[in-house]
């Protein structure tokens, strides 16, 4: 399986992701909107919502509005997103980058590369001290 190239720090998904936990309205492409608070985005723009509102057209047969305590939004279907006119994205953007390099150096692992040539310096190590062992046994 291809691994995927790496996203820009600046794209809409790293924006959306600095939207986490305020309010927020969504048009989708059928013309229906949900506005709630953004709980979780995933890098294919798929959004869940918490205590969302579910607006319908108003030239469907639908109740105009349906309250869900939770909505998954698939992101292929998204047409806008409105941001926030309090929102100060450059500054939103700046604190989610900070957030993700915390994360990404918090769950940095060794490399295999680095994981064997310390298997290796180990394993040098333990010949030593058994070489000296040996050699103050004599």
């Amino acid at each position: 399986m291809p691994r995927r190239k790496p996203r820009c720090k600046l794209s809409l998904e790293f924006l959306l992701k600095s939207l986490l936990d305020k309010h927020v309205h969504v048009e989708l492409r059928d013309g229906k909107q949900i506005t709630g608070i953004l709980d979780e985005v995933d890098d294919q723009m798929n959004l869940i919502m918490l205590k969302a509102k579910y607006h319908f057209p108003p030239c469907t047969d639908h109740i105009p509005t349906q309250e869900l305590v939770i909505c998954y939004v698939s992101g292929r279907t998204i047409r806008y997103v409105f941001i926030p006119k309090t929102m100060d994205c450059p500054n939103s953007i700046n604190q989610q980058r900070i957030r993700e390099m915390r994360v990404e150096k918090q769950n940095r692992r060794p490399t295999l590369r680095h994981s064997k040539a310390r298997q290796a310096r180990d394993e040098m190590q333990r010949v030593k001290d058994r070489a000296r062992t040996k050699i103050k046994q004599a």
